[in-house]
């Protein structure tokens, strides 16, 4: 499901057997170098042994605090003195591996990976928004929720930090330095993490998505309604977009210790939305575009 600036929504479905939670694929071209990137998916494995194997990873790093204490614009080695603030993997041929600390993946999470060499990385997962707590008057290590060809840009998330003026975005090179984003009006890049700092519209952009369920729609056995609470910003409008996505199949191999094993999935459901606010209204097929002052609550 793809969700864009919207209020609440009921979403339902017809179902006979319980709806699992769906699979996307997502593909990260790594370069030689440091690399920063923003997991949107629950990767399955999850492990980094079972993710990265055999692929040409010397480290990858994880801030402790989610990344919102960064003080200075520094180049990676520099970041990297602080020690306890990092959680690292090292491949197990790594004379280093012995202190590993950084065992999993995990959505709604940045990363930094060096690599050797470049490649791909390519692993199926579920899609899961994991919502973060930006920091004011601090840089953040973070990615963003946008996808592919229909992309926000800076000026969507950021305002400038109430206390300092300052609204800015660096994006890493290879070389492990930064290079700050002079226009704010450029597209984010979906899976890529950036070193931000301002004040942090909430969610996807001015909207704030709640799943009540936790982070993601879950239809078990006699269940078939599900509410989807969206809100702006204060003084803030917008229009959220809504569509249903094919899911991919599921994935193969085993799960890695914590992850439960892939379930069959259901197959095809008919899912239909409507505000919940009105609910006299009929049920409506997807795409679904609704625009919201405030609030609005679809159900599906």
């Amino acid at each position: 499901m793809r969700y864009w600036p919207v209020g609440g929504i009921l979403l339902f479905c017809a179902l006979s057997l319980p709806a699992q939670g769906q699979w996307v694929e997502r593909t990260y071209q790594v370069e030689a170098g440091w690399n920063a990137v923003f997991l949107d998916v629950e990767p399955y494995p999850s492990a980094c042994s079972d993710l990265l194997e055999g692929l040409p990873v010397e480290s990858v790093w994880s801030r402790r605090d989610d990344g919102s204490t960064i003080k200075v614009v520094g180049s990676i080695p520099q970041l990297l003195q602080e020690e306890d603030l990092w959680k690292v993997y090292y491949p197990e041929d790594s004379p280093h591996s012995q202190i590993n600390s950084l065992s999993h993946l995990e959505v709604g999470r940045a990363f930094l990976i060096q690599a050797s060499e470049s490649f791909t990385l390519t692993f199926k997962g579920r899609p899961k928004f994991v919502d973060r707590a930006w920091k004011v008057g601090s840089l953040n290590l973070g990615g963003f929720y946008v996808q592919s060809g229909n992309a926000a840009s800076f000026e969507d998330f950021l305002s400038a930090d109430p206390s300092t003026g300052i609204r800015s975005a660096y994006s890493l090179m290879p070389t492990g330095g930064w290079s700050e984003i002079g226009d704010l009006s450029t597209s984010i890049e979906p899976g890529k993490a950036y070193l931000v700092q301002g004040e942090f519209k909430r969610g996807a952009g001015a909207v704030h998505l709640d799943v009540g369920t936790g982070n993601f729609f879950e239809f078990p056995r006699g269940t078939n309604t599900q509410t989807l609470n969206l809100s702006c910003e204060t003084g803030e409008s917008s229009t959220v977009q809504i569509a249903l996505s094919d899911s991919e199949s599921i994935p193969d191999g085993s799960p890695s210790l914590g992850q439960e094993a892939p379930i069959p999935i259901a197959g095809s459901v008919a899912a239909r939305w409507r505000l919940a606010e009105r609910p006299s209204d009929p049920w409506r097929p997807f795409p679904a575009s609704i625009r919201m002052d405030g609030e609005a609550t679809p159900e599906v």
